[in-house]
């Protein structure tokens, strides 16, 4: 299959007055791709969605241990400041050594957010929403096409009336109606995913170079940058539908 806008060609190219057989085939045959494309689609959306959510859950997770793991550093070194102070001969080295153990756990938890919370969940987020706009898409397609099965099925099935303005042959179906009005309301919605993408992805952009304008990226950001992770592999940009 040549992917989505193959299907909306062919779909263009046909009269919806006169559909001829070749044409119910070439339908029959894309409703087919484009049902096995859904459920394929619909994988791909399940997966984001598991895969954002334990993130979201990862990172309420870690901002807790943080929380806990920072009142123990405090605790930790009150009280050690406290042994230097009472007693001048103290080894301070060996102190500053009883609390290192916390202040490098309250380093990892720091990174752990830092990571999730400006690269991880941003590049889940935008999984999500693609995979929620290849899905409307496809569903799309496949509303149209039923919508053209139904009109070539109609005019097999049902007598011609000959309208009285324009001279051609008119086919009445209720069917084909209900499904025009849902091919209508399925567009819509692909319409309003492709903007939430493009809105994230607009939101993405002014915050990284805003950031990035104030110093503000993080240590952890630039390491993962760094190595090339940013740019690993990212859903496909269209369905095949």
């Amino acid at each position: 299959m040549n992917g989505p806008f193959a299907i909306s060609r062919f779909l263009a190219a046909v009269n919806a007055d006169k559909i001829s057989g070749a044409d119910f085939e070439g339908i029959q045959e894309y409703r087919s791709k484009t049902q096995a494309e859904i459920q394929t689609l619909e994988t791909e959306y399940d997966t984001a969605c598991r895969d954002y959510a334990a993130l979201i859950q990862t990172r309420s997770e870690n901002a807790k241990k943080l929380e806990t793991a920072t009142v123990r550093l405090y605790e930790a070194r009150i009280a050690t400041c406290s042994e230097v102070n009472t007693n001048p001969a103290a080894d301070i080295n060996a102190l500053a050594m009883r609390y290192l153990p916390l202040q490098q756990e309250v380093d990892l938890l720091t990174d752990s957010l830092n990571l999730l919370d400006h690269v991880l969940l941003p590049k889940a987020l935008e999984r999500k929403l693609l995979t929620v706009r290849n899905l409307k898409r496809a569903r799309h397609l496949e509303a149209a096409l039923l919508t053209a099965a139904s009109q070539a099925d109609t005019q097999q099935k049902i007598e011609r009336t000959w309208t009285s303005n324009a001279g051609r042959i008119a086919v009445i179906s209720e069917e084909t109606e209900v499904l025009k009005l849902a091919t209508a309301e399925s567009l819509r919605e692909a319409q309003q995913s492709d903007e939430a993408l493009s809105a994230e992805r607009t939101r993405q952009l002014v915050s990284n170079q805003t950031r990035l304008a104030n110093a503000q990226i993080t240590a952890i950001e630039g390491v993962y940058a760094a190595l090339g992770l940013s740019r690993s592999t990212t859903p496909r940009e269209d369905s095949n539908a």
